[in-house]
């Protein structure tokens, strides 16, 4: 029990994790099909926000909901826990019900027709309604898809949040190897290094050459900054102003 409880943990905050990182526009990866020949990606994003919407294992609400794709199955079995507890499954509830027509008037208060005014062709009508209403509902509900099983759909679930996780963090990684392959780009300072450019700046600041341009290489040479070229330190240099000018409109204000 306590494994379990854990695992449903687990999956409730990647799934947390996972509206919050992406909202409701969840990037779904490729996966095989293993549920039912009709499943589809936005099945797989419905999933996750069901179990977001109104928890692990709701199932029953979810298929109640207008908002996923998942009212083309049915359970009969299945009946949603909190439809009294919860308002939002009984808006969803009668959203997902089709509207009822409004019942005719009794057969006291209706006119009484004539022997003229019955005809066969009425009669026929009459008796064929009954037929088309009982059609059009047996069709609708051939027209279901079994609900998969619970089991499926919880494995179903966790692979999708860790195929997801993965991808996201296999992205993250590119985009850091690719910064880091940027000439430009400012590399980790040691404590050391920052101290030595301290030291300089404050005591030394920045000497400029002839033609009025910072002199880095004197600078350089100065704080013993072997491991830094020129563009790291004129970057730094930059940050840290930037930093300076920042804190002093803060205090004026």
């Amino acid at each position: 029990v306590v494994r379990r409880l854990e695992s449903i943990a687990k999956v409730s905050k990647h799934t947390i994790d996972c509206i919050k990182m992406f909202g409701e526009e969840i990037p779904i990866p490729a996966i095989p099909g293993e549920v039912c020949d009709s499943w589809t990606d936005a099945d797989d994003r419905s999933l996750i926000l069901g179990t977001f919407y109104h928890g692990y294992g709701r199932f029953a609400e979810m298929r109640l909901d207008p908002r996923l794709t998942f009212e083309r199955f049915e359970d009969p079995t299945d009946v949603p826990v909190n439809l009294q507890n919860d308002p939002r499954l009984v808006v969803v509830k009668t959203r997902a019900q089709p509207k009822e027509e409004t019942p005719s008037a009794p057969a006291t208060e209706a006119k009484q027709p004539s022997i003229t005014d019955a005809t066969p062709t009425s009669t026929n009508e009459a008796s064929d309604a009954p037929k088309e209403e009982n059609k059009t509902a047996e069709e609708e509900k051939a027209e279901k898809e079994p609900w998969p099983s619970e089991k499926i759909l919880n494995r179903r679930l966790r692979k999708v949040l860790r195929l997801i996780f993965i991808e996201h963090n296999h992205q993250n990684a590119l985009d850091d190897a690719r910064s880091r392959k940027r000439g430009d780009v400012q590399e980790d300072w040691t404590k050391r290094e920052k101290l030595d450019f301290y030291r300089v700046i404050t005591t030394h600041g920045i000497r400029k050459t002839n033609l009025g341009a910072p002199d880095w290489n004197l600078f350089k040479l100065n704080a013993k900054l072997t491991r830094k070229t020129i563009p790291m330190i004129s970057e730094y240099c930059a940050g840290l102003m930037n930093q300076a000018n920042k804190a002093k409109e803060l205090e004026k204000q």
